[in-house]
């Protein structure tokens, strides 16, 4: 899981510390976070002093909150950073900024953040043609609701056709004292979500209203949550902590509602694959021949079955059957393994799913293929089915495989909402991207004998995956 709006430091009095990190990363390990972005208000640095110099001049409560807030330089957060790095940090940790986006002081924010290059930098809307909403309920006494609204999706879309973001922070956040415009919005936010595709950004899922406000409603609201999700934008998990004790506040949780279906169910995974299945009837799989340059291993062998994991349409079943190899087929769909039978004769199957475990002896099998299917998973679940295949594979045995690649933009990389670094849930589907670095790391046990990133056309548009064979040592 992943918390994408963690704030380090808040400009409080003290310094940066190692200890003040651990605290963070401490917190998110008991929440079970893989990946963390830790950020820091602009209005904290003294480098951002002109910039908010329309908000200061706007009236003397914000001038005071300001200089009550700018307290530190932009060059300590910056050497922490780069002290911090060489560390050994038990999760993924990206450090950046939320930036108040002010539409006139645009110039200025880009000469700022083109001194440093960042992990990420967020933008958000606090202001109202300078006017900062979300300080007091009373602020709001006598405001034009809908003319308000109207401008802060306005100022938004600038934010967002600015390219000067990787994320939005919290879209909705103008609800905060439940104040709510009398006209639809749906026409807004699907304006918003284009916007937020064409500038390749992601969006949050942010639990800061529920963590810092005290609302009920938990994440963004379900219409605009609906219109992201149907225009596919990319939305991360956010807690909006500001305190070392609420990193991953909520993340559970706000990644359940992403992941629910539209009637709060949750998808099931089988359900979509066996329909798919059915769907595509008892047509005899056409297969590439990917496998070819193994013959050696595979010959190997012998009359020890080769494990077909994940076998889906019986591509490569169908592949090593016509050239007299004896194979096992798995997968967790019933309808994948029932349509075998109508192109191979007396297929023997199995029936699991590979996160329960695989229902192998161990050091029983000599070769075991895996193609394409590794990346429906989380890292945890992915590192432990590598260690299951590792036991059930003999000393010298082989992991033939194929893997999403990261730019498999064709099938969903970069898009839906993102559950951890390259893995996403799209459309209630789960899928993971690798890269070779995350590849390199899940097999650092094993011996690698080859390993090359190409295109496959065995389907309707090419496909970009990683190719792998690896030795159990």
């Amino acid at each position: 899981m992943i918390d994408s709006h963690i704030h380090l430091f808040q400009g409080n009095s003290g310094e940066y510390t190692w200890q003040l990190l651990q605290s963070f990363v401490e917190q998110a390990q008991r929440r079970g976070l893989s990946t963390v972005y830790l950020l820091e208000h602009s209005h904290q640095f003294y480098e951002f002093r002109d910039m908010y110099r329309p908000v200061a001049d706007f009236n003397e409560y914000q001038r005071n909150w300001l200089a009550r807030k700018m307290k530190i330089s932009l060059v300590s957060y910056i050497r922490f950073i780069e002290q911090v790095k060489s560390y050994e940090i038990p999760l993924t940790v990206k450090f950046g900024l939320e930036i108040c986006y002010i539409p006139e002081t645009e110039s200025l924010l880009q000469a700022i953040l083109s001194q440093y290059k960042w992990d990420f930098v967020t933008g958000s809307v606090h202001y109202i043609d300078n006017w900062g909403f979300d300080h007091k309920a009373e602020f709001w006494n006598g405001v034009d609701v809908n003319r308000a609204y109207k401008r802060y999706y306005e100022i938004m879309l600038d934010l967002v056709r600015s390219k000067l973001f990787n994320g939005l922070a919290h879209p909705d956040s103008i609800r905060c004292f439940g104040y709510y415009p009398d006209y639809d919005l749906t026409e807004t936010y699907i304006n918003l979500a284009k916007a937020l595709n064409e500038a390749n950004m992601y969006a949050e899922q942010s639990g800061g209203l529920a963590l810092n406000y005290g609302f009920a409603e938990l994440g963004l609201n379900p219409q605009i949550l609906s219109v992201f999700k149907d225009n596919g934008v990319r939305i991360l998990t956010a807690s909006d902590a500001h305190k070392p004790e609420h990193a991953g506040e909520n993340i559970s949780k706000l990644q359940a509602l992403l992941t629910n279906d539209e009637d709060g169910k949750k998808h099931d995974p089988s359900k979509y694959w066996n329909e798919l299945y059915v769907a595509c009837g008892h047509n005899k799989p056409k297969y590439d021949r990917w496998l070819d340059k193994y013959e050696s291993i595979l010959q190997v062998s012998g009359k020890t079955p080769v494990i077909d994991l994940g076998c889906g349409f019986g591509n490569d079943t169908l592949y090593l059957h016509e050239r007299g190899y004896q194979v096992i087929s798995c997968d967790f769909s019933s309808e994948a393994l029932n349509r075998l039978g109508a192109f191979i004769d007396q297929p023997v199957t199995r029936l699991f799913d590979m996160t329960a475990g695989l229902p192998f002896a161990t050091a029983s099998a000599k070769v075991v293929i895996a193609d394409l299917s590794l990346h429906y998973f989380s890292w945890t679940e992915t590192k432990k089915i590598i260690a299951d295949i590792r036991r059930v594979l003999d000393q010298g045995g082989f992991l033939l495989a194929r893997v999403n690649s990261v730019k498999d933009v064709n099938y969903g990389a970069g898009q839906g909402n993102v559950i951890e670094e390259n893995y996403y849930c799209i459309g209630g589907d789960f899928k993971r991207f690798f890269d070779r670095t995350q590849l390199e790391e899940l097999f650092v046990e094993w011996k690698i004998q080859y390993i090359d990133e190409y295109e496959m056309d065995r389907y309707r548009n090419n496909k970009v995956l990683w190719e792998i064979a690896v030795v159990r040592e």
